[in-house]
């Protein structure tokens, strides 16, 4: 019973603090993107200069996210292609998932 409640205030929570749609098989999520990726120059090669992540409320992140492509969608800024490359599991208990993205 407390399970349903956390979900249902979770998605309540995100519809409110999203900053992003993740868009996966035409299903729009609400999520909290943090980190654009950029590109940073490490002499003669490039590599991702931050982690770029995102958090999903746990009711709605599954496995068949992991290596599957999706696209971020924010207000006011060009759709960016990502790819999940891990999950961190919730080990607070908030009902949230941080996830740790790859741009395509």
């Amino acid at each position: 019973m407390f399970d349903l409640i956390e979900d249902r205030i979770n998605r309540a929570a995100m519809a409110k603090l999203a900053n992003a749609v993740a868009v996966l098989n035409g299903v729009d999520v609400p999520v909290i993107f943090d980190e654009q990726y950029k590109r940073g120059n490490v002499g003669m090669i490039g590599m991702g200069a931050q982690a770029p992540q995102m958090v999903i409320s746990n009711d709605v992140i599954a496995d068949s996210w992991v290596s599957a492509p999706f696209t971020i969608r924010q207000t006011g800024k060009l759709d960016s292609q990502w790819i999940v490359q891990d999950t961190e599991p919730d080990t607070s208990s908030s009902g949230m998932t941080t996830v740790i993205l790859r741009k395509v």
